[in-house]
């Protein structure tokens, strides 16, 4: 039978994040779980996005017996219209985050490492919460403590301490889904690894940034602080404009404010300013790829995945490929 997962309230309606449902198009299958679970889980479906397979789909779409539809209500959850106005989680956190990390930036090299770590130990659990809601055991100790390893052993050493901090990471990640039992499978192994070598390596890569040159970090700074509004600013205000798209904007602005940056400032030349702009964009683009996946499956660039943290997918991610590109061109 085609395997129905399901997210948010439709989860919650359901009792259960995949279930298998009989029927031979979508409309069959969603019909069949309509009747299993009732009138709440009927209620959440119309503003659902329907996709089989990581491909958008709709009532008509043929399955078979080892297909996956998933179902994705919108972020809120809500099965109804509502009058009230959302706070926008997302604008809030980026915010909340640059500032934080241009004070700690200014203030010494140490409150820079204990802000970028903190930052990436709240994203190792946020997604550890997202993960589990999908069915996947995970823990986030692993995974925050390669963070501290490599984020400290940059601060500590620099690149070689960067460097060893990320492989004891690796080897404590490993050593975890040993010891605990829940995590021996291999969905399990392969989330935590990816996300705890992820987590690292944009902490470390952007904690030994900082030992080389404050005006290094606040060019990271502003290109990923003007690219992340870009990108929302097109998600909120003109998600169904032709030829715009969230990722387009913010590789578009990324490039932008490199170049002037790079023209108007001393931190790198033009060359190189744009150079690291491109790494930043796409690392940013990368990140939101990774985070959709790990976070709800398809990838969607046109809806927020779940979590409080979504942005960091892009930034974390952004930062391991700024690192890249001042060891290659700096």
């Amino acid at each position: 039978m085609p395997t129905l997962r399901l997210f948010a309230n439709l989860r919650e309606a359901a009792g259960a994040s995949q279930v298998a449902v009989a029927g031979d198009t979508v409309g069959d299958v969603i019909e069949a779980a309509s009747e299993q679970f009732g009138e709440a889980f009927r209620l959440g479906l119309p503003s659902a996005k329907i996709w089989v397979n990581g491909d958008p789909a709709d009532a008509s779409t043929p399955v078979g017996t080892s297909d996956e539809i998933a179902l994705i209500p919108p972020v809120s959850g809500g099965a109804t219209a509502t009058t009230s106005t959302p706070v926008p989680i997302e604008p809030i956190t980026v915010l909340a985050l640059l500032a934080g990390l241009i004070v700690a930036n200014l203030m010494s090299l140490q409150w820079f490492t204990f802000a970028v770590v903190a930052a990436g130990i709240a994203w190792t659990w946020d997604l550890r919460d997202v993960v589990r809601s999908r069915g996947i055991p995970a823990s986030a100790i692993p995974g925050s403590l390669a963070v501290g390893l490599a984020a400290n052993g940059a601060y500590g050493w620099g690149e070689s301490g960067f460097a060893g901090g990320l492989a004891i990471g690796v080897m404590v990640i490993l050593a975890w889904s040993v010891i605990d039992g829940r995590l021996r499978t291999i969905d399990a192994v392969a989330v935590g690894t990816m996300l705890g070598v992820v987590g690292a390596l944009g902490t470390g890569g952007i904690t030994f940034v900082r030992l080389r040159d404050t005006g290094e970090v606040s060019f990271f700074v502003a290109v990923v602080g003007l690219a992340a509004f870009a990108s929302w600013l097109v998600q909120r205000f003109a998600p169904d404009v032709a030829g715009l798209d969230p990722n387009l904007a913010a590789l578009v602005v990324t490039l932008i404010a490199g170049t002037l940056l790079g023209l108007f400032t001393e931190v790198f030349t033009t060359p190189v300013a744009l150079l690291a702009a491109v790494f930043i964009g796409l690392g940013l683009i990368g990140g939101r790829t990774l985070g959709s996946i790990v976070r709800w499956g398809p990838v969607m660039h046109t809806e927020r995945a779940p979590g409080m943290l979504t942005v960091l997918d892009g930034f974390v991610v952004a930062a391991a490929a700024y690192f890249a590109a001042i060891i290659l061109f700096g």
